[in-house]
């Protein structure tokens, strides 16, 4: 029993008796723990399968609003279920309560109730319904209410699987698309901050350059203007009298900083800063230094920022990565199947149409043939069991076992065989005859005895839930 109320649940019963629980719990209506009864969610709601048409009218009422939401809110039925018991009642989904009177609400729950019985007789037509050529949902049998082309299963948990399957792609893909764009945001910001560090270099390094020329082309004046600071400076000069004692002697001094013994000269329409620590050439000389610096930095700048640029596309790029595809299913999934420890794949039939066809098609020379000595147990293949060990042998034996009827008997083990594909055949002994599923087994056959009735269920590096005997490692298919 599996619960998906307040949380997951995994829950064995036998005899309405919990035999044990996945997350054992103590509510105020219920326990599930071992040895309590299982008793069932409660309903919420009013149980449209079990109340009178009165009740049922009024409870629709009560909900209020549109027809199909009314269902939902007032009697606990799925919305999918709501609108396919409106459509097969021939009343509009959006109808309003209020103007649903008894004859409406007496077709609506014979409709739904209907849809129960459809599903309690086991009748079903599994299917995933594609919108606009994506699966918007997985049915059980078919909705008329819902349009869309249909992909038709042998079973509804094939359903669910193909359903599921892409919608955790779709999912993985969306998350990836958020990441993407926040990657792209972070990159674009770093971007941005490169392209202006980089430009910020290169215009020092310009600027720098042509101080240094500047020097370099009026050197006399630059010179005197350093002498002439360091000489007012030593005489004791400061403030505003030192910028004038400076000026009167070189016109083209615009200010004099003796904190940091530099004095500003205006050349070619530039205010060039010189030392009067050193010369003249030396602040030149410097000058050359530093810009050569700052081009040395814009360049790695540069480099960074087409580094930045290319994750930038990368990022883009991931960002419109095609849609999630359906994973392509592999031929032998629609029959049991597990790889066994040797990594040799073991496939059986799940009722006696695939038993048949199993054997018909799949059995290959080269393979072996297993069965358990239960009646109602599946038709086992073990591909390549040429090249099978003791430990592959064992493991398809006991798959053949796990999926017998053995456990409706009450076994703890049983015992199984292998024997070659030319050992079998559709053909019966004279005047005998051969159900459906069934095949003659001729010569020695080799029996694997005492195995244990166990099935371990794991999930594979695609998804895949595969349910065997307990092997040791896990093979990709």
């Amino acid at each position: 029993m599996f619960e998906l109320v307040r949380g997951f649940n995994a829950v064995l019963v036998e005899d309405s008796v919990i035999l044990g629980c996945l997350h054992p719990r103590r509510m105020k209506d219920r326990a599930l723990a071992p040895k309590e009864p299982y008793v069932p969610p409660p309903w919420r709601g009013l149980n449209p399968f079990t109340c009178s048409q009165a009740e049922f009218l009024e409870g629709l009422k009560r909900a209020g609003g549109r027809l199909a939401s009314a269902l939902v809110r007032g009697f606990n039925v799925s919305g999918e279920e709501a609108e396919e018991a409106c459509f097969k009642a021939g009343l509009s989904k959006d109808l309003r309560v209020d103007e649903v009177g008894e004859a409406e609400a007496s077709r609506l729950q014979a409709c739904l109730k209907e849809l129960r019985e459809e599903a309690l007789k086991g009748e079903l037509k599994p299917c995933v319904v594609y919108v606009d050529g994506e699966p918007a949902t997985a049915l059980p049998f078919d909705f008329g209410s819902i349009e869309g082309r249909r992909e038709y299963f042998e079973s509804f948990n094939e359903a669910l699987d193909r359903y599921f399957t892409w919608l955790r792609g779709k999912l993985e893909k969306e998350g990836r698309e958020r990441e993407a764009e926040r990657l792209k945001q972070r990159l674009e910001e770093v971007v941005e901050q490169q392209r202006a560090r980089m430009d910020e270099l290169r215009r020092e390094a310009a600027e720098k350059r042509r101080m240094a020329e500047a020097i370099m082309t009026h050197l006399t004046v630059a010179q005197r203007a350093g002498e002439a600071a360091a000489k007012a400076h030593m005489e004791g000069a400061r403030g505003a009298k030192l910028v004038e004692d400076v000026k009167r002697e070189v016109p083209e001094v615009v200010d004099v900083d003796p904190a940091s013994r530099t004095v500003y000269v205006k050349l070619e329409e530039l205010v060039v800063p010189i030392n009067y620590s050193a010369t003249a050439a030396q602040c030149a000389s410097k000058l050359y230094e530093e810009a050569k610096e700052a081009e040395r930095k814009a360049k790695r700048a540069e480099e960074a920022l087409k580094q930045a640029a290319q994750q930038l596309l990368e990022a883009e790029r991931e960002a419109r990565q095609a849609r999630p595809s359906l994973r392509e299913r592999a031929w032998y999934e629609k029959f049991r199947w597990f790889y066994t420890s040797g990594g040799l794949l073991v496939i059986a039939g799940r009722d006696a149409s695939q038993n048949e066809r199993l054997v018909r098609r799949y059995l290959e020379e080269g393979d072996l043939f297993v069965h358990a000595e239960i009646h109602g147990a599946p038709a086992v293949i073990l591909k390549q069991g040429a090249k099978a060990g003791m430990e592959d042998l064992k493991e398809a034996a006991q798959f053949a076992v796990a999926y017998s009827k053995a456990w409706r008997e009450g076994r703890l083990q049983g015992d199984a065989y292998w024997a070659h594909p030319s050992q079998v055949s559709k053909t019966p002994p004279s005047g005998e005859y051969l159900p459906r599923g069934a095949f003659m087994v001729r010569g020695e056959r080799n029996y694997v005895r005492s195995l244990p009735l166990e099935v371990a269920i794991g999930v594979d590096e695609e998804g895949r839930v595969v349910g065997g005997p307990h092997v040791r490692r896990v093979k990709e298919g």
